[in-house]
């Protein structure tokens, strides 16, 4: 579902995934399930008996890290120039 936000991972007894509780009181189940959000908010809403798994616990060693992405249109086309990237650390 577009533009909506989880509130809750809800387990079946086994600990594998029921469905995604979502802010708006609804509920989306599936076959499959992908999370493509931050690693800071998968940490918030990570499921109590998962955060003692192994594979899991990996995440507390991961920290977020805020990406901007800018695109530049031109109405022409720029004589000698070259495609760049550009890459900044700050503390």
């Amino acid at each position: 579902q577009l533009n909506s936000r989880i509130k809750k991972i809800e387990l079946n007894s086994d600990g594998t995934v029921k469905s995604f509780l979502l802010t708006n009181g609804s509920t989306v189940e599936g076959d499959a399930y992908v999370f493509a959000a931050p690693v800071d908010i998968l940490k918030l809403l990570l499921p109590d008996p998962w955060k003692e798994i192994p594979y899991f616990k990996k995440l507390d060693k991961l920290v977020g890290v805020p990406v901007i992405n800018v695109h530049i249109w031109f109405d022409r086309k720029l004589k000698n120039t070259y495609d760049h990237l550009l890459f900044s650390r700050s503390n």
